[in-house]
C-alpha cells in the first residue's frame, strides 16, 4: 500500500476520535429531572419544618444547589444555606421555619 494511505487513515481515526471526545464532553447535563416537596398542612408557627427527601436525577455532571429562606442537606449530612453542588443520586430534604412574620415585624403586646 501507498505511504499515503496510512497517513490519511491515521488522520481520519484521529479526526474520529477527537469528534467523539468533543461529543462527549459537550452532553453535560446539569438540568435535574422534575422534583416536588410534599405540602406539609396544620403547622404551627415557628416551628422547623423537614421536607420529604427527594433525589436528584437527570443530571450526568455536578450541579449547584441552593435553598432560599430555608435549609438543606445533602446525603444525611449537616442541614446548610451555603450553596454547593450535588451530583446524580444525592438525597436532599430541606428544612425551614414557617413563620407569618419575621420577629422585627411582628405587634407588640399593648401595655
Amino acid at each position: 500500500m501507498p505511504r499515503y494511505y496510512y497517513f490519511f487513515a491515521y488522520l481520519l481515526w484521529l479526526v474520529m476520535a477527537l469528534s467523539i471526545h468533543d461529543a462527549q464532553a459537550a452532553r453535560k447535563d446539569t438540568t435535574p429531572a422534575p422534583f416536588f416537596f410534599t405540602d406539609q398542612t396544620d403547622v404551627a408557627l415557628d416551628t422547623v419544618v423537614t421536607s420529604n427527601t427527594i433525589t436528584v436525577s437527570g443530571i450526568n455532571a455536578s450541579t449547584a444547589i441552593s435553598v432560599s429562606g430555608g435549609l438543606y442537606s445533602r446525603n444525611g449530612g449537616a442541614f446548610t444555606s451555603a450553596s454547593g453542588s450535588v451530583t446524580s443520586i444525592t438525597a436532599i430534604p430541606c428544612a425551614y421555619s414557617r413563620r407569618l412574620l419575621p420577629p422585627t415585624a411582628r405587634p407588640r403586646t399593648p401595655c
